[in-house]
């Protein structure tokens, strides 16, 4: 009797894992195929969840979102009709016009190559802002002309920082606004993104990890967890 209530409960609990397991993968399709995309590791799916929020719109602009995820906290915020804060948070998005296109690692690899010479050029362009960046952190951001004079949504570029056979990593300083849910003046803020451009089934997905910007910790924090997304995305993505 007792070895049957055993595998009960243990069959229960297994059933119970493997519900809990798919509700943190979204299945989105990209062109013709379907990608699994896992939930980073703490945080919670909230596109979908209110839809008089345009806060998404706002972020991936002309792309197609496939999955955003943000904290607990600000869940309960979309849930109830507010504006997240995205303090940090994650999306997954394609690029339209490239959902089609099939990506051997020949392609892949050119893709990298001229990704990596242009965006190096950008990284030149801002060179000593970024070198005063690495010296002293968020206050130098904040004041810089270079900075304050960009528009919502442009960036200074900080390089590429990892890259394998099927990513290309890189990270950027960005101008970005929010409008608090009470109504009031838009307030101007600096972020980090780190991206990672992924070749998921022979197909290109941007990854993308953002964090508001106090100092050089969010830079490195966006770095790592992106490349820890990346590794989640493309194992469940293993044929």
């Amino acid at each position: 009797m007792k070895m049957r209530v055993r595998m009960a409960l243990c069959i229960t609990l297994s059933l119970v894992c493997n519900v809990r397991a798919a509700e943190d993968i979204a299945l989105v399709r990209v062109g013709d195929i379907s990608v699994r995309i896992p939930a980073p590791e703490g945080f919670f799916r909230y596109d979908g969840k209110q839809p008089k929020s345009d806060i998404v719109t706002k972020l991936v602009g002309e792309k197609h979102l496939l999955a955003a995820y943000s904290s607990e906290d600000d869940l309960a915020k979309v849930l109830s009709g507010r504006s997240p804060r995205l303090e940090r948070h994650f999306i997954a998005e394609t690029d339209p016009k490239l959902e089609t296109v099939m990506f051997n690692a020949e392609l892949f690899g050119l893709m990298k190559q001229r990704f990596r010479e242009q965006f190096s050029g950008n990284v030149e362009k801002y060179r000593e802002t970024i070198e005063e960046v690495e010296r002293r952190g968020s206050s130098v951001v904040r004041m810089s002309p270079r900075f304050t004079e960009l528009k919502i949504g442009e960036m200074i570029p900080l390089g590429v920082f990892e890259e394998t056979k099927d990513s290309i990593c890189f990270s950027a300083l960005v101008r970005t606004e929010i409008t608090p849910s009470n109504g009031k003046e838009k307030l101007k803020s600096v972020a980090v993104s780190a991206v990672s451009l992924t070749k998921v089934r022979e197909h290109l997905v941007s990854l993308g990890c953002g964090a508001m910007y106090h100092d050089k910790a969010d830079i490195e924090w966006a770095r790592r967890n992106v490349q820890l997304w990346r590794d989640k995305v493309l194992g469940a993505n293993t044929l």
